[in-house]
């Protein structure tokens, strides 16, 4: 019998360098992605969409698509491959805003976002923000792919018009309207609470509260209020229609606390009526408040006619004498009541 041979060799077991980039990676728009090839690699050939190929260790993948490797390490050959996809970036945009200084305003962000970051805040999920100070406003976006974006606008105050007051008396009679101004500010609107507008004047009352509302062309407004503290009034006395035959006489209650003119001139609470068609009275309290109260006289004629001159008659005779026409009443001292007698008896004749 033959003697067994026996043989030896030695298996080296070559290891596969680690990946250096995994097997997919999500990416934002306009993201790039470093591609490195194993450590201690060689003979590197890269492939990639649109015919792209290198032969570097490490290229830049700037478009979506697979990419893969084929490289040498001791003495094998590897492939490693990775799928780039990039996702859309969220679009916002905020127009500058202004706003009137003093007041608030709110800024709303378009919806579907995942989070929001106004200025230095956490992120968060409010989609709108009030904002009191001008300035720059920074806003971040975060989209369900995790992709950002962001945008900067202006935040401006628009002036207010100035403090003011409104120019009126502290207090007025009950009765008379007064003349109550605004300030001047040209090219600007008002606006009163009872009504007016685009006046800067008006009549106001006492005992009532006026506010003015001022707004310029940016739309600001400013405003303030007045109260007129009423004064009493005399109690009002209402016109009167009167019959006088030519002259007669008004009375009016009587008070001490009141003065009395009577087409201007001073006088009591009675007042001798002669010929005028209208009197009127002007009563004034000690606030200086005066009530006024007008009468219209209608003036009847009063009759004219003579009997004639004294004469004298022969005894016996008879005088004819005669009254005016038409009259409703006559009222002759004989106690006649015609319009005409006739006078036998010496003596005084007259007739009403």
């Amino acid at each position: 019998t033959c003697a067994p041979d026996s043989v030896s060799f030695t298996l080296t077991l070559n290891t596969r360098p680690a990946r250096n980039f995994p097997t997919s990676r999500d990416l934002c728009t306009g993201d790039t992605l470093l591609l490195v090839a194993p450590f201690g690699s060689n003979s590197h050939f890269w492939q990639g969409p649109q015919n792209f190929t290198s032969n570097a260790s490490t290229i830049l993948a700037l478009q979506q698509g697979l990419y893969t490797l084929d490289f040498r390490a001791g003495a094998c050959d590897y492939r490693d491959s990775i799928q780039v996809s990039f996702n859309p970036n969220p679009v916002v945009k905020i127009n500058d805003t202004g706003f009137c200084a003093g007041s608030f305003v709110q800024i709303t962000a378009p919806s579907g976002f995942v989070s929001y970051q106004w200025n230095n805040d956490p992120a968060g999920f409010d989609t709108s923000k009030v904002f009191q100070n001008a300035g720059t406003v920074i806003l971040k976006v975060v989209n369900s792919f995790n992709c950002s974006a962001q945008d900067t606008f202006q935040l401006v105050h628009y002036p207010v018009p100035p403090p003011f007051t409104i120019q009126a008396p502290d207090s007025a009679c009950d009765n008379a309207p007064l003349f109550i101004e605004g300030p001047v500010y040209p090219n600007h609107q008002y606006n009163w609470n009872n009504g007016e507008a685009l006046q800067r004047n008006i009549f106001a009352n006492a005992g009532q509260t006026y506010t003015l509302v001022i707004t310029n062309t940016d739309g600001c407004s400013r405003s303030n209020s007045f109260f007129m503290h009423p004064k009493p009034s005399p109690s009002p006395l209402s016109d009167r229609q009167l019959l006088f035959c030519e002259e007669g006489e008004i009375i009016v209650d009587a008070d001490s606390l009141l003065t009395f003119k009577w087409n201007g001139i001073l006088g009591n609470e009675r007042y001798t009526y002669e010929g005028i068609d209208t009197v009127l009275l002007v009563r004034t309290n000690s606030s200086q408040c005066e009530a006024k109260t007008y009468f219209y006289i209608n003036n009847r004629p009063v009759p004219r006619f003579s009997l004639g001159n004294d004469t004298a008659i022969c005894q016996g005779d008879s005088l004819f004498l005669q009254g005016p026409e038409n009259m409703m009443l006559y009222g002759w001292n004989t106690l006649d009541s015609t319009e005409s007698i006739w006078a036998s008896e010496k003596g005084l004749y007259w007739l009403t």
